[in-house]
């Protein structure tokens, strides 16, 4: 096969006729030959300068020199061109002189294959030497390229063992890029194996680059070459069989790099998932990239579907759209933006949030890192607290409460309308400051304040609370209970801001003034009834004694228990009488002793008691034993001698006694707390009458119902319980 191309043929021959037939033939013999002639050394030397040429042929006869002469004059000016001698004579002086003069080829005339040998020859030189220059300037890119790469090269050929197995490589050449790279010299590396350079012993790296030349298909991996502490990307490819070019990269630096931001992203994904509130990062337009555990579990959605969702849509996880785009574009012109929102979770459930938008830089990409903290429960409480307040302004207007607002800083006070009105004042005329209410309060009464204040003030008190009287615009006294709270205390734990309110008690205390001198009252009467009744009782009794003495008479019986009847009458009354004044002393007691104690003090033959519960309460003890000795006798009275009396706890503000007896008829139970009221033939009818003052006095409540047995159940109910 020939040269790819047409093939420019210039023959020299001093015999025209003839250089045009050999011309002829040539082109017959090969198609891509195309041949121009020239009568003389001038005319082949103008043809030269003038057209390129592919070969040369020559006649070795000429008119003024000889082919071997005319070679030697265009030697110089064509190096590179193919030369070939077209002689006649059968002379192997001519064919030695034409070698050793450097000619390419000669062929000489005769036989009927002349021409197919000479075009043959023709073709063959030409080939030879278009391979070759394209050989010489590849040979000069590659040198070009080997020089000037800006990645370092090795050359190296495969070592093989006594058996022909590859065993190493060595190399043969690097360029200047190459001692850059790996901080090696060239004289320290060429000609040395490459496991001794780089520490490569491990055979996947000898194997690698064994079958690169065996195979001839390039690869290209990463490697580490512990001599050189080097990170290095390689591409190998084989140019010759034996060879191994090695092109490499260090990329020590950005496998560090790579560690680095790998160790970042770890951390970071920790902290991502450490959130306890839902977190996103998305895109400045609002497209989710990440999110965190904690957002796809309150959301319910998974990661899968949140990721590349867009917040600004109402039906995924987002606010309505118009207002997160405003917010959106608040965070790319000022960097951060809190705001809150409802977040729809896949129930349709809407879960209140307070977002905290940042704009971060998220892996080189500009974004969004939003926090959306779950305020459910402060939702609640605010609407709890507005609740509250609300009740509280209705109180404070049904109340009619004054409300002062003190800094103890500065004694600056901040009272309201009312306060000032409950003394005849406008709030114009009240001075703001601690002084309006000091120099308006009693004199015998300013230190009891001051006390409760400071008792306050030392963490004594929850709050102060403290009754006392202020004079009015017009001159006249009136009951204030002021109480109080310090809402605010500095570092050093002294008050700040303490908050309050008056209310006007003065009805109250008059009706508490009247209620004891009523009272009082009361006692003197029934000690005077008691006194005068008692005495002509003592009497009689003392007359029924001495009776005894003279005869034994059944109406001495009778007379005898008409006299008990009447001294139980007695007692009960001045009980009546006395138990009706609310309870002032109040001391904590634990049920089952008063409720013994009592047991212990009535007569009860086989009945039993049966205490069930520990709770304490606050009571005056003596009135709550009075209170048991009440109901265990009215238990023996009615449910018999051989009755079974409980005691046990009222849910978490009361106790009850309940008995195993007849029990009382729906219709009878509101009668029998009615002084007087009594179904037993020796009853006063007292007894539950005074357990109705005990329980009033104490500000408890007290109903009667079935107990489990079918008896009598009384429950004393909102009794102050100490936990």
């Amino acid at each position: 096969m020939g040269p790819a191309g047409p093939i420019r043929v210039l023959y020299v021959d001093d015999d025209p006729h003839f250089g045009e037939l050999v011309g002829t033939f040539l082109e017959r013999e090969e198609d891509s030959l195309r041949v121009q002639t020239a009568p003389d050394v001038e005319e082949a030397r103008s043809t030269l300068a003038e057209r390129d040429l592919d070969c040369l042929v020559s006649a070795y006869e000429l008119s003024d020199r000889d082919g071997i002469e005319f070679f030697e004059t265009i030697r110089d000016d064509h190096p590179g061109l193919p030369f070939v001698l077209f002689f006649d004579r059968a002379n192997e002086a001519i064919a030695s002189e034409a070698a050793d003069t450097g000619i390419t080829e000669y062929v000489r005339k005769g036989g009927s294959d002349q021409y197919a040998v000479l075009a043959n020859r023709i073709v063959n030189v030409v080939s030879r030497n278009r391979a070759t220059r394209r050989l010489r300037m590849a040979e000069k890119r590659y040198r070009s390229l080997f020089t000037e790469m800006n990645k370092g090269v090795a050359f190296h050929e495969l070592v093989t063992g006594d058996a022909g197995e590859p065993v190493d490589f060595r190399i043969l050449e690097v360029n200047d890029q190459y001692e850059s790279t790996l901080g090696l010299d060239r004289g320290d590396v060429v000609g040395r194996l490459a496991s001794e350079v780089y520490g490569t012993v491990a055979s996947v790296y000898l194997d690698r680059c064994v079958s690169v030349v065996r195979t001839g298909e390039s690869i290209q991996f990463e490697t580490y070459y512990p001599p050189l502490e080097k990170h290095v990307r390689i591409s190998a490819f084989s140019p010759t069989d034996g060879q191994l070019v090695t092109v490499l990269s260090d990329v020590t630096e950005q496998k560090r790099t790579e560690a680095r931001l790998q160790e970042s992203q770890q951390t970071y994904e920790n902290v991502f998932e450490g959130f306890n509130d839902a977190t996103f990062v998305h895109e400045m337009h609002g497209k989710i990239i990440a999110v965190n555990g904690t957002a796809c579990e309150r959301l319910g959605y998974d990661e899968e579907s949140l990721i590349g969702t867009s917040l600004l849509k109402f039906d995924a996880v987002g606010a309505p759209d118009a207002g997160m785009r405003d917010r959106l574009e608040t965070i790319r012109e000022e960097g951060h933006v809190t705001f809150e929102t409802t977040l729809d979770t896949k129930t349709g459930e809407g879960i209140p949030v307070e977002i905290s938008s940042s704009r971060i830089e998220y892996f080189g990409m500009p974004a969004i890192l939003s926090v959306a903290r779950d305020i459910t429960e402060r939702k609640e409480r605010e609407r709890q607290l507005q609740t509250l307040n609300e009740r509280f302004e209705l109180a404070l207007e049904a109340g009619q409460f004054g409300i002062w607002d003190w800094n103890v800083e500065t004694d600056e006070v901040t009272f309201s309308e009312r306060w000032a009105e409950m003394l005849g004042h406008s709030l114009a005329e009240i001075e703001p400051h601690a002084d309006a209410w000091e120099k308006r309060v009693h004199p015998d009464d300013l230190p009891d304040a001051w006390d409760a204040l400071e008792a306050h003030f030392e963490g004594e008190t929850d709050y102060y609370e403290c009754d006392h009287r202020m004079r009015t615009k017009s001159g006249d006294w009136i009951w204030i209970r002021d109480i109080g709270k310090v809402f605010e205390w500095d570092e050093a734990g002294d008050p700040v801001r303490m908050v309050g309110i008056h209310q006007d008690v003065t009805e109250r205390k008059q009706r508490q003034k009247e209620l004891r001198r009523q009272n009082r009252r009361l006692e003197e009467f029934a000690s005077v009834v008691s006194h005068d009744l008692r005495s002509p009782l003592q009497v009689a009794s003392g007359q029924v004694e001495l009776a005894r003495e003279d005869c034994d008479s059944e109406h001495l019986d009778r007379i005898d228990d008409a006299l008990d009847r009447s001294q139980v009458l007695i007692d009960d009354l001045l009980t009546l009488a006395q138990e009706g004044a609310r309870m002032s002393e109040m001391e904590v007691v634990e049920l089952p002793a008063p409720a013994k104690d009592g047991w212990h003090h009535v007569e009860t033959a086989d009945a039993t008691l049966e205490v069930e519960t520990d709770t304490t309460v606050r009571a005056d003890e003596g009135r709550l034993q009075q209170l048991f000795e009440n109901l265990f006798r009215n238990a023996v009275e009615h449910g018999g001698t051989d009755v079974t009396v409980r005691v046990g706890p009222l849910g978490r503000d009361g106790f009850y006694v309940a008995d195993d007896g007849a029990g009382i008829e729906p219709d009878e139970r509101t009668d029998v707390f009615e002084s007087g009221y009594s179904t037993a033939e020796d009853g006063t009818g007292f007894g539950l009458a005074i357990v109705e003052e005990i329980a009033r006095a104490h500000g408890w409540t007290v109903d009667v119902t079935d107990s489990e047995s079918g008896g009598a159940r009384f429950e004393i109910g909102d009794v102050a319980v100490v936990e």
